[in-house]
């Protein structure tokens, strides 16, 4: 069994009241207990405050592969909470069109969302996300039938 971590993550901003404002793969991680899998959001540094405001150039926060399109923009949105859902999703398409048998492929899909930068990413996932999804690996196949719909 495999608790939500956008369980731990809407409880964070609903109960704490903090977005997390960098949700990527490095800092999302699975913990074991006996036969539950947990995962878990970690590295807090760029969390705020919900309803703070912050200077719209302090908005443009997380790992570039994993932001979200409206905070790529050259004048970002305030950062709030579907963003970081965004992010969750774009690091379960990360890991499902990349790796297979828990390796990384050769050659990976989406490469370029990692060597790009604003406007040429915002590209780049609009391609992704509009016609149609990376090349599939083992991983992606089995999570595919999700992806396309979303």
């Amino acid at each position: 069994m495999t608790h939500s971590l956008d369980a731990g993550h809407r409880w964070l901003f609903e109960h704490a009241g903090i977005l997390h404002r960098d949700i990527s793969l490095d800092n999302l991680m699975l913990r074991r207990e006996g036969d539950k899998v947990y995962g878990v959001l970690n590295d807090m540094d760029l969390a705020a405050n919900v309803g703070v405001t912050i200077a719209s150039s302090k908005q443009r926060t997380g790992t570039k592969p994993f932001m979200a399109i409206d905070l790529l923009r050259p004048d970002p949105s305030v950062h709030m909470y579907h963003h970081d859902l965004e992010s969750m999703f774009y690091v379960l398409v990360w890991i499902t069109s990349r790796f297979n048998n828990g390796e990384e492929i050769t050659e990976p899909p989406l490469q370029e969302w990692a060597d790009l930068g604003g406007v040429a990413l915002i590209g780049g996932k609009y391609r992704f996300i509009m016609p149609l999804p990376p090349r599939r690996t083992g991983q992606f196949e089995s999570f595919g039938r999700w992806v396309v719909p979303m």
